[in-house]
């Protein structure tokens, strides 16, 4: 990662069932959820905190929607 720039938050699906909220570069997700929609809420206030991108993947693991929170 290139210096001065925040770790992008990712909400993928799990391999186990559930989505994962993951930092963009760690090996092991922040934290798991049962739901897309409470992943997404839990990344967004990482993302509003940190000024950092919100990347929201789809079940497939394609990348659906980018949100920056600067």
């Amino acid at each position: 990662m290139e210096v001065g720039l925040k770790p992008k938050q990712h909400v993928i699906p799990d391999y186990q069932g559930g989505w994962s909220v993951i930092r963009s570069g760690a090996a092991r997700a922040t934290k798991h959820f049962d739901s897309k929609t409470t992943a997404i809420e839990f990344a967004r206030k990482i993302c509003e905190k940190q000024a950092s991108e919100l990347v929201v993947h789809s079940t497939t693991g394609a990348v659906k929607t980018r949100t920056p929170h600067n």
